[in-house]
């Protein structure tokens, strides 16, 4: 029997590597942090805009970030994007919030990471409304699928920080 010694090193080191990148990042603590990490992405042939919020790694709940396409100087759809690590497909297709809401689900990616996990990620279509209340009470989302779930949870000042950066842009 022939032992791969190398996979326990390369466990190490993938872990070492996690643990300095994730300490290297700068936690987001208002909406002015989240206002100013905002990235745009134009592409003058098609005249759309998408707007993002910086990226929000979560260690033990999805990450996320929430955008807006832009077309023609107005907002085509709201999308909460959720990215989730499962240990078999959950085949994530319904959103519900707290209060019972259910959300529409379109599935963005899904792929089998190194580390043989899945990565599944959904948009979850948000109404400019809705986003308004959240940015007072957060988002708390439970994703389902056929064989599994998550909750995902965006605090109040994280939706308000985008939101502000997405009235500059219409401005």
């Amino acid at each position: 029997m022939i032992i791969n010694s190398y996979r326990p090193f390369s466990i190490i080191i993938t872990l070492f590597a996690f643990i300095v990148l994730w300490g290297c990042a700068t936690p987001l603590k208002t909406a002015s942090d989240v206002q100013s990490g905002c990235r745009l992405k134009e592409d003058p042939y098609e005249k759309t805009t998408w707007i993002s919020s910086p990226y929000q790694f979560v260690f033990d709940n999805p990450s996320y970030l929430i955008r807006v396409l832009v077309k023609d100087n107005d907002v085509a759809f709201y999308q909460l994007y959720i990215d989730e690590i499962f240990s078999e497909w959950a085949f994530i297709d319904s959103a519900h919030d707290i209060q019972g809401r259910s959300f529409d689900v379109v599935e963005i990616k899904r792929e089998v990471t190194q580390s043989a996990s899945v990565r599944e990620i959904v948009g979850v279509e948000l109404s400019r409304n809705y986003l308004d209340e959240a940015a007072v009470s957060g988002i708390n989302m439970k994703l389902k699928g056929r064989y599994g779930s998550a909750i995902a949870q965006v605090p109040a000042f994280y939706v308000k920080g985008f939101l502000q950066c997405v009235d500059d842009y219409l401005r």
